[in-house]
């Protein structure tokens, strides 16, 4: 079969009139009408008990003799509205062996709820009827599941010709009829068949805000999911008629192709973004003067001008991925961070230097709600979200510099995107690792760099120090925290998960190696900085001791 050239023969579901068309129904009468015989159908059993409520999962027909409930109305009234609550799609009785007619009442309830009853008035072999539905079942399931093969050939043939995705849903619809609607969370969306503008914004409109007019009983939605990053929606459409099972499993055939086309058009427009902004490697450099930085900004990304931006780094040597697969990967990681930015009204540049991974990011939305700094960070939180067990790890240390306001001074910003870094590295992750949180943090970095830390620590807690290790740190964790609870004993006792009278001859000890003016200023901030100081370049000395 030529997919490109030859329709699908249509795919439905079996339903009673189908049944009805079998051998061993010939000779039978049915209570029911039209809309009855639309009744889809899965599977047949025979059933004589009459708690069945627990028995089925929906789209059975039930074949029995009514001897559990022949000689009770009530009962068979009971019986038949379990079937109709469980979703059965009808009942065959055989009558004469058991009962000779239906209740009146249970013939006005299978009507009220177009529930077909199916009635053999000779003796019936039930075996037989199972047998040959049974067969009838798996034929039109295996035909089903050929048709499907079909349909993911066409699409991958399409995938191949590299036609595109609006190509590729014009074919989905070709061969199934249904509607399909691709609506992404960022770009451009794709009707087929083709809307008007107006449709297609109303439309839209109504899938964000969850108030589709479509009938559930004949829609479907399946998300297109890239690098586990949910990319769009692809809602399926069948008018005037209801979802079945071959639609469903069409879908997410086509759900799997659209992916696929997605990703790799995606990593193509990635590829060459980085490919072209090379020049951002001059500007973190300050190369460029602020009417170069414009209009370079305007040519490659227009309508964008620079009101509020920061620079985002991530040590390159730190992410466990060989030479040969890096680039791909830092595509892809590309790919997942400019989805999270740029729905957040943040332009998304990303470059390689030797050492880093950097990101630039400009503000462009015009009046927003929520500031520019707080957009970052909720972008960063999703970033921590998308690493998996097992996978090189690239946002456990990302820091991000100051935010200014001139393009000019993305330089400043990569400067300080590096301090936060190397803080970052010798006192481990922060929770919010921008410049601007840094804090003490930056006098420390400055008087490190310029070699006078060590005898800072040493002139304000060498006395300490020079106990022995475990007793060291249990009064440095003691001094740390009297002096953030501002010298409040009965709260440092209960941060420290200690009895007062503990805490008592701890203060008492380090008031005789550090004098009695460790709450008074400027020694208590002198203090509280060699702490910070020490965390800094030894690590955090917390116990938990009690």
């Amino acid at each position: 079969m030529s997919t490109n050239t030859e329709l699908l023969r249509p795919v439905t579901q079996i339903t009673i009139r189908d049944i009805l068309t079998r051998p061993l129904f010939q000779h039978v009468s049915l209570i029911g009408n039209d809309k009855s015989l639309t009744r889809p159908v899965s599977w047949v059993h025979i059933m004589e008990v009459t708690q069945v409520k627990e028995l089925l999962n929906g789209n059975e027909l039930i074949l029995t003799t009514g001897i559990g409930w022949h000689d009770d109305e009530t009962l068979s009234y009971t019986f038949l509205q379990q079937l109709i609550e469980s979703n059965a799609s009808g009942l065959c009785i055989e009558l004469g062996t058991y009962t000779s007619s239906l209740p009146e009442s249970m013939i006005n309830l299978a009507k009220e709820h177009d529930f077909p009853l199916i009635l053999f008035h000779e003796e019936v072999r039930y075996i037989d009827i199972t047998q040959d539905l049974h067969s009838f079942f798996i034929n039109h399931y295996h035909y089903m599941l050929k048709e499907i093969e079909n349909v993911s050939t066409a699409l991958n043939e399409c995938l191949l010709n590299g036609k595109g995705l609006f190509a590729l849903l014009k074919e989905f619809h070709r061969l199934t009829s249904l509607h399909v609607f691709f609506v992404p969370i960022q770009g451009d969306s794709y009707f087929f068949p083709p809307l008007s503008t107006k449709q297609q914004q109303n439309f839209i409109n109504e899938w964000i805000n969850k108030q589709s007019s479509l009938p559930a009983c004949s829609s479907l939605c399946k998300p297109v999911t890239i690098l586990g990053h949910h990319f769009a929606d692809l809602i399926f459409y069948s008018p005037g008629k209801k979802i079945t099972e071959f639609n469903e499993l069409a879908a997410d055939r086509c759900a799997t192709a659209a992916a696929q086309e997605v990703m790799r058009t995606v990593y193509i427009e990635e590829r060459k973004r980085y490919e072209e902004e090379a020049w951002v490697h001059d500007w973190l450099q300050g190369a460029h003067d602020e009417e170069e930085l414009t209009t370079k900004l305007m040519e490659l990304h227009p309508g964008v001008s620079f009101t509020e931006g920061s620079i985002c780094v991530i040590d390159k040597t730190s992410i466990q991925v060989n030479q040969q697969s890096f680039e791909s990967y830092f595509i892809q990681k590309s790919m997942v961070a400019r989805a999270y930015f740029e729905a957040k009204k943040i332009l998304f540049i990303p470059a390689i230097l030797q050492n880093f991974i950097v990101y630039v990011l400009i503000n462009t939305a015009g009046n927003p709600t929520v500031s520019f700094p707080q957009r970052v960070y909720e972008c960063y939180k999703k970033l921590q979200k998308t690493e998996q067990e097992g996978q090189a790890k690239m946002y456990e240390q990302l820091a991000f510099g100051k935010f200014v306001t001139s393009s000019r001074d993305i330089q400043k910003s990569f400067c300080t995107a590096k301090e936060t870094l190397r803080i970052q590295q010798k006192i481990g992750p922060m929770n919010i690792p921008f410049y601007e949180n840094l804090h003490i943090y930056r006098s420390i970095l400055q008087m490190d760099e310029r070699g006078e830390l060590d005898d800072f620590i040493n002139e304000y807690l060498g006395p300490l120090l020079f106990e022995s290790s475990d007793k060291s740190r249990v009064l440095l964790q003691t001094l740390q925290t009297y002096l953030s609870c501002l010298g409040a004993k009965q709260e440092t006792a209960s941060s420290l998960f200690i009895v007062r009278q503990t805490l008592y001859n701890r203060l008492e000890k380090i008031e005789e190696l550090l004098g009695h003016d460790i709450l008074e200023n400027p020694k208590r901030l002198s203090l509280e900085m060699a702490l910070y100081a020490y965390e800094y370049r030894f690590g955090s000395f917390n116990l938990n001791n009690k």
